[in-house]
């Protein structure tokens, strides 16, 4: 007589059991599907190897390409610096230079150059990636064409000096009886742009300093 134990023998411990392949299955797909998703998304993503000198890349997506014009055999086996130039702000590129030494993250904007000499502003964000063990393994970068957003930052703080042009003509029209001029230039001694008004009637001058955060003020400067 045949047990019911051996018509329906146990799986061995060797032998995964279904719930356990259904897990597997469920990762794989759900890697596949996180694969098909940095390939097929609109950002630059980069992977980098710390393992090899000088940080090579060894790994682009098709936006990277798109973005830069360098083909993967192009891009891959360099480090990226090859997107710099001779505008590129060398204190970013140490700044990122250091974290990545230190394996840490880091974000930057640079101005960076294709493949066709044509410049774009780069906004880079690099992160470290580690293996279970804890080790450092790979650099992963996104890159964003922030081209736009900063022109459009540069031309807002060009028209600030006009701002204070304005301002020191409303000044100057508030003290009736007074001739006056307003000179708008490019002063080195002021790290940027000032607007100096002329207050003829007893030889005062008073300046405006364009700085990063606007007028600045507007105070006396000059002598009887």
């Amino acid at each position: 007589m045949v047990s019911g134990s051996e018509l329906h023998p146990r799986p061995s411990a060797s032998e995964p059991a279904a719930a356990d392949l259904q897990v597997l299955r469920s990762e794989r797909q759900l890697e596949l599907l996180r694969n098909r998703a940095v390939i097929a998304t609109g950002c630059s993503f980069t992977v980098s190897d710390p393992g090899r000198p000088d940080n090579p890349l060894v790994w682009v997506n098709p936006s990277f390409t798109r973005l830069t014009g360098y083909g993967v055999e192009e891009a891959t086996g360099r480090n990226c610096r090859f997107l710099q130039g001779s505008n590129t702000d060398r204190q970013a590129v140490e700044r990122i230079g250091r974290a990545l030494e230190e394996g840490r993250a880091s974000t930057e904007v640079l101005l960076n150059y294709r493949k066709d000499g044509s410049a774009f502003w780069n906004e880079v964000w690099i992160s470290p990636v580690h293996d279970d063990a804890g080790r450092l393994v790979n650099f992963v970068g996104v890159q964003t064409d922030v081209t736009e957003r900063v022109t459009v930052e540069h031309e807002r703080r060009l028209a600030q000096p006009l701002g204070c042009a304005r301002q020191a003509i409303l000044q100057a029209r508030a003290q009736p009886g007074r001739g006056h001029h307003v000179d708008l230039a490019s002063h080195p001694d002021h790290g940027g742009t000032v607007v100096v008004l002329h207050l003829q009637a007893d030889q005062r001058s008073v300046l405006a300093h364009v700085g990063g955060a606007g007028c600045g003020g507007i105070g006396g400067r000059g002598s009887r």
